[in-house]
């Protein structure tokens, strides 16, 4: 089998990407429709965003890339680049494709000079792949953070002191953790998500994005609220933004930066699944963790 991973341009390869994703990713798993992994591989940045594929022939048979965000880190904004999307079709599974994906990917990379954040799975052969490939790759590697999937359904929370807002909201300044801190084109793109997006706003200070996440299960195509990016919110304020952005129903918070399982519990937050393990690369930080969403 001859096998030829090359660099592609994500956003014109979306289509593409999203058959491979789609296919490498059994129910329950998120939808990776191509309107989707388009808009995640059009985010403004100061460069472009490197992606790669593997092809047997015509056909497209592996995908990895790279999407941009900012932070703010070590009081100053920093951007960086998050790998996600990588997926291999599971009728060449197990022929080193993977590898040779990140090989390309992490090569491209490292010609833009940026760091890089990327998310695996606890205990998972996605995890192994990261901290064999980028050390590889000749990046440091560092773990930052473990971070639990949780959900709530909000039945007798009210929504008092919650508001949509469209303004860029203030971004902590403190050395604990490191903060999604978009420039105002990436804060605009934000709401472009054909998925549907709201910025929701506490009165008493902090807010976080509310997306409507697709989910591909058994049943078909289903629809949940997810939580991402929650800043500078108090913990009694969670059950709130909850009522506020789901509305009753089902709804998923998989970045609790800053709030420990025992605060949350008696607040009916519940952790759904194994953890994701967060790792840094490319650079040191002093940071505990980041609210970036999960990708």
């Amino acid at each position: 089998m001859n096998i030829e991973v090359r660099s592609v341009t994500g956003a014109d390869f979306a289509g593409d990407g999203s058959q491979v994703l789609m296919a490498a990713w059994a129910p329950p798993s998120l939808r990776y429709s191509p309107q989707y992994v388009e808009w995640q591989l059009t985010f403004p940045g100061p460069c472009e965003a490197p992606a790669v594929a593997a092809f047997e022939g015509r056909q497209t048979v592996g995908f990895a890339a790279s999407t941009h965000r900012r932070v703010f880190s070590g009081g100053h904004p920093l951007d960086l680049l998050v790998v996600t999307f990588v997926a291999v079709d599971p009728r060449v599974r197990g022929q080193g494709i993977a590898h040779r994906l990140y090989a390309a990917l992490l090569s491209e990379i490292r010609r833009t000079g940026l760091p890089v954040i990327t998310y695996g799975r606890s205990n998972s052969s996605g995890q192994r792949a990261i901290e064999q490939a980028y050390p590889l790759a000749g990046f440091s590697l560092s773990i930052f953070g473990e971070y639990a999937p949780y959900a709530t359904i909000p039945r007798t929370a009210t929504s008092e002191g919650w508001s949509k807002s469209t303004l860029l909201p203030p971004i902590p300044q403190d050395g604990d953790f490191e903060y999604s801190a978009p420039t105002p084109e990436q804060f605009a793109h934000y709401f472009r998500d054909p998925r549907g997006r709201h910025l929701w706003a506490h009165e008493g200070g902090g807010w976080a994005w509310a997306t409507e996440v697709e989910f591909v299960s058994p049943k078909g195509v289903e629809t949940v609220t997810s939580l991402e990016s929650i800043t500078g919110v108090p913990i009694e304020a969670l059950p709130g933004l909850a009522a506020a952005a789901g509305q009753g129903k089902l709804v998923h918070a998989p970045n609790l930066l800053g709030y420990t399982s025992q605060e949350l519990r008696p607040l009916g937050f519940r952790q759904t699944t194994a953890a994701w393990i967060g790792y840094c690369a490319g650079r040191s930080t002093s940071a505990r963790g980041i609210n970036l969403e999960i990708i």
